[in-house]
């Protein structure tokens, strides 16, 4: 739809909104792997531990967060 800057954060999205409908619906959680896909090839390719993925996404969190926010000043539709 071209909303969303790159695969990376729409994949974001679709995680987090997974996991909110995973407390009613179970297999909701199968949105979330290609997320999960995602992080474990960037832990990966920087030879760094499966405790980096927590930095990750923290770090897609805050991103996220600043796109949307800066969307919402210019009232752009674009995060």
């Amino acid at each position: 739809m071209g909303v969303f800057k790159g695969a990376q954060r729409s994949l974001f999205v679709i995680a987090v909104l997974a996991l909110i409908a995973a407390r009613r619906h179970r297999l909701a959680l199968l949105a979330a792997m290609p997320y999960a896909r995602l992080l474990a090839a960037r832990c990966r390719a920087v030879d760094a531990g499966p405790g980096w993925a927590c930095w990750y996404v923290a770090y897609d969190a805050i991103a996220f967060a600043y796109a949307a926010h800066g969307a919402t000043e210019s009232r752009s539709f674009f995060i």
